[in-house]
């Protein structure tokens, strides 16, 4: 008699959710951290990995996904920047996208705004 699917993809760890996709999952984020930008480190440091997905939660992160820089409207500036305390935005300030990609400076190090 034959077994079900759902018993063979169980021991076979197919599953949904299942070890083989938790090792994949992991195995991927293993290779894709040395390709996150890291400044403070801070968008390495705020992630959630579940076994189907890999979430980036820093504040910028969504900007670094879509690849451009974005402004904000009223100055057209990405950032400000002060020698004593590094880059910062204001705060609550909504930000739009412009057409300008980000550039990386080198790659698995730190990001430019062009």
């Amino acid at each position: 008699m034959l077994e079900p699917i759902n018993k063979i993809k169980l021991k076979l760890g197919i599953e949904p959710n299942g070890r083989v996709q938790k090792f994949f999952t992991n195995t991927c984020y293993k290779h894709m951290d040395k390709y996150v930008p890291k400044d403070t480190g801070s968008l390495r440091r705020i992630v959630n990995i579940t076994s189907d997905k890999i979430t980036y939660q820093s504040p910028y992160a969504h900007y670094l996904y879509v690849g451009k820089v974005y402004v904000m409207p009223q100055n057209q500036k990405a950032a400000f920047y002060d020698e004593n305390y590094g880059f910062w935005s204001i705060k609550g300030q909504a930000k739009i996208p412009t057409n300008r990609d980000i550039k990386y400076k080198a790659p698995r190090n730190r990001l430019l705004l062009g």
